[in-house]
């Protein structure tokens, strides 16, 4: 089996946002990031464009300035506009690879905004002690909080593989979603949804419905974490949209 990896992502259209907003809310993300785990700390935000990167006190006062620097509008091949800023912890102020994460958002655009979360990566596999439910799951909620989505998932994903359909099990659907660990829909699209039993579920402050294939790190070879995967493939490939873009 290959790398496996894990990340969260989540995308919405057409919502105008100031830059002075978009930097607030992201400093949130990244503060919020930080109380859930004691390694993510120290990051390193990126311009869009170019090498040079800030810490969260270099730009307490300025991120709004930071975020408007980064307008994608005049990007030539670009379609989307909107704001792209990203992060990487480094504890220590060091990049430790498959310890470190990163968080980066488009925002702002009348068309495609998204958000994403990750740790590790196909070169730097994440360690496994890092990759938790409470850390997931937190990191989730608070990234539709702060980024209201209508749909936002954890997945889970083998680098380079598709979903592997477990002996005697259905086929495993295939789409960007992977392997959903967790998965959001807001209100309105949850409206139509029938869950399975085999799925876990809980409502989110604003009344979306969380779906929760195991409430311990996702498992790739375990059929009891697959099979209700499987189930939330299918809901999302059916009332979210698939990621890929």
């Amino acid at each position: 089996m290959g790398v496996v990896l894990y990340d969260i992502s989540s995308a919405w259209s057409n919502r105008s946002e100031p830059p002075d907003v978009i930097g607030a809310k992201f400093l949130n993300t990244l503060r919020a990031i930080e109380r859930q785990d004691f390694a993510l700390t120290d990051w390193d935000i990126g311009e869009a464009e170019g090498d040079a990167t800030f810490s969260i006190e270099q730009l307490r006062e300025t991120i709004g300035e930071f975020v408007a620097a980064q307008d994608q509008s005049d990007n030539v091949g670009d379609p989307w506009g909107g704001y792209l800023i990203g992060a990487v912890s480094k504890p220590g102020g060091v990049n430790s690879g498959s310890r470190s994460a990163c968080f980066y958002v488009r925002a702002g655009s009348k068309f495609l905004n998204y958000s994403s979360f990750e740790i590790g990566s196909n070169f730097s596999p994440p360690e496994a002690i890092i990759i938790t439910f409470p850390l997931f799951r937190s990191v989730l909620l608070t990234m539709i909080s702060l980024w209201p989505a209508p749909w936002a998932s954890a997945r889970c994903s083998i680098w380079g593989e598709k979903p592997k359909t477990l002996p005697g099990e259905p086929a495993f659907p295939y789409s960007g979603f992977q392997m959903p660990w967790l998965s959001y829909l807001n209100s309105e699209r949850a409206a139509s949804v029938v869950v399975p039993p085999e799925i876990k579920t809980e409502r989110t402050p604003d009344g979306g419905l969380l779906m929760i294939a195991a409430e311990t790190r996702f498992d790739p070879t375990n059929v009891e974490h697959m099979r209700p995967s499987r189930l939330m493939a299918q809901i999302m490939i059916d009332h979210a949209a698939d990621p890929v873009w």
